[in-house]
């Protein structure tokens, strides 16, 4: 089974549109979050027994715009905030639900089952009475999703030069660029690797499998409010 690569094998030009795989692109201190749907995760509860790692690490960026061919010297690392879908319950119209977009509610068949997530924040729609609230299928509020899907959250720099820990979703992490040796300008921008890890979670028995379905790019662009 081939797979893509980071940098063309024997690219000579090396501009990212061209010949390399950038997945992202931030402007340096976004913190921003990404749907990504794994077409071999079979089912939310498939989803709930595997263990997601996300990384990005520095690339060797030489600071005018081309792409890396390599890892920076003592690069630095990011953790990925990897979040599954989360199902509190199944769907009580007389309950008000949870409207977190990676919350999710199984409908009973009758009103056509499956999993649906809240996607409008402005309301939620009750029934003609007022007493209790539409089911997901009734209500174009939410949409229908499958189980194989998580939420890649990418951590941001909330200052100039903040290189800080932040901790999310309970994980401590750096913003994505923070402290990397070679900063994006407004003529040049830098890129870092990405790689998602899926592992089976075996409770240390069997052959557990891991994929590494999704690899590329991360690039970011110079930011003025981090200019200071």
């Amino acid at each position: 089974m081939s797979r893509d690569r980071f940098i063309k094998t024997g690219a000579t030009d090396l501009t990212p549109t061209v010949t390399n795989n950038v997945l992202w692109s931030f402007v340096l201190g976004e913190q921003l979050e990404f749907p990504v749907q794994l077409g071999f995760v079979i089912g939310y509860s498939w989803a709930n027994a595997l263990n997601f790692e996300a990384t990005v690490v520095e690339g060797d960026n030489l600071g005018d715009g081309s792409v890396p061919t390599g890892v920076a010297v003592n690069a630095k690392t990011h953790k990925v905030i990897v979040e599954k879908l989360r199902a509190p319950t199944q769907w009580v119209a007389s309950l008000v639900p949870y409207v977190f977009g990676d919350t999710v509610y199984f409908t009973h068949p009758a009103d056509g089952a499956g999993i649906y997530r809240f996607t409008d924040n402005e309301s939620l729609l009750k029934t003609g009475d007022g007493t209790s609230y539409l089911d997901p299928a009734a209500d174009t509020s939410w949409e229908k999703v499958t189980g194989n899907e998580v939420y890649l959250r990418f951590p941001g720099i909330p200052d100039v030069g903040e290189a800080t820990p932040v901790v999310l979703s309970g994980i401590t992490t750096t913003g994505v660029g923070a402290e990397w040796a070679v900063k994006p300008t407004p003529t040049a921008n830098v890129y870092g690797f990405f790689e998602l890890r899926v592992t089976e979670n075996m409770n240390g028995s069997g052959f557990p499998r891991t994929w590494k379905p999704l690899r590329g790019l991360v690039e970011l662009l110079y930011s003025p409010t981090l200019a200071g």
